[in-house]
């Protein structure tokens, strides 16, 4: 005879249904891990790629404040590239030999204050003051000078102004002008590297900032030229700032370096494996990195999860690229 529990069951019958209990609890926990380790895996590619796409966007809002880049590598998955970006505007209300004052600003004690790393800059771009000269070097230049045959200048005008040199040999150096002849430009501080006759260069009047109130820059040294602020000849400036990206291989990240009043470098994104810049012309041709006629850059990030997929025991990659035109 079966012996049967006070509710029926037999003996085979209880062991039976314990079985199947036990066999539907492995399968949802199964399920379950399953489930989690796939959602842990989806979570880590949805973070990687919306981590890569700020840093895509942020680095192209920036870029789009360039005023002039200033350093620029375009080394495959580790490009790194400086820029001079744009921070605010405005119109002279007044100015002495080393001040610029805009009577509608409201700036913060020192906000321009740079006291380490590269300074925030003033630059003229209209009225008294803004006279440029652009060309290309005609080479034999020493260590202070730079020549530009047939150029004309009157001698000494552009004492104090600034010269850029934006292409060629010895690009990026920017000097102060000491004195000039009807040809040539002495440079008050020697070059790093001399330019020779590949070397383009731009003539402006740039001032670093050496101090600020609310509103009047103090500036480094003497204009060239005094600015005005009568009708129709008032002078317009710009202050820019330094910014900056790079990939830091080491940690794969990206560092974002901005002027600051303590040189500021921040880490914007890590996990970043590939950081290429490519430059094109106006034409849409690819051109050299350094090269002033830069009209388009292609930034192109690679990106990887924190950790790795369980499903594939590797990291997932995230490419993402946009375009900046200047």
């Amino acid at each position: 005879m079966i012996k049967r529990d006070n509710k029926g069951f037999t003996l085979v019958e209880m062991l039976i249904a314990m079985a199947i209990f036990a066999i539907a609890t492995t399968i949802i926990y199964n399920t379950y891990r399953l489930y989690a380790k796939n959602y842990s895996a989806q979570q880590n590619i949805v973070d990687m790629q919306q981590n890569a796409r700020a840093t895509l966007e942020l680095m192209a809002r920036e870029l789009k404040k360039t005023n002039r880049i200033t350093a620029i590598d375009c080394t495959a998955n580790n490009s790194s590239i400086t820029f001079a970006s744009i921070e605010d505007a405005g119109m002279v209300s007044g100015a002495a030999p080393t001040t610029l004052t805009d009577n509608s600003k409201s700036w913060e004690a020192n906000q321009w204050q740079r006291n380490t790393g590269t300074k925030d800059t003033v630059l003229i771009i209209g009225g008294k003051g803004s006279e440029t000269d652009t060309g290309t070097s005609t080479g034999g230049n020493s260590s202070t000078t730079l020549n530009k045959t047939g150029a004309g200048w009157t001698v000494n005008q552009w004492t104090n102004y600034t010269v850029l040199i934006t292409g060629g040999t010895g690009v990026g150096q920017t000097r102060t002008i000491g004195s000039n002849t009807a040809t040539q430009l002495t440079v008050s501080t020697n070059w790093t590297t001399t330019p020779d006759n590949t070397s383009t260069y731009k003539i402006q009047q740039i001032r670093d900032i050496s101090s600020n109130n609310a509103t009047q820059l103090t500036l480094s040294g003497n204009w060239g030229v005094t600015l005005d602020s009568t009708p129709n000849n008032t002078s317009l400036y710009l202050i820019r700032g330094t910014r900056g990206f790079s990939r830091d291989a080491a940690d794969n990240e990206i560092d974002y370096r901005m002027s600051g009043s303590d040189g500021a470098t921040q880490v914007y994104a890590g996990n970043i494996t590939g950081l290429t810049l490519q430059g094109f012309d106006s034409n849409g041709a690819s051109i050299a990195c350094n090269s002033a006629l830069i009209r388009r850059l292609d930034i192109t990030l690679t990106a990887r999860t924190e950790d790795i997929n369980p499903n594939t025991n590797a990291v997932d990659t995230y490419t993402v690229s946009t375009s900046v035109m200047f």
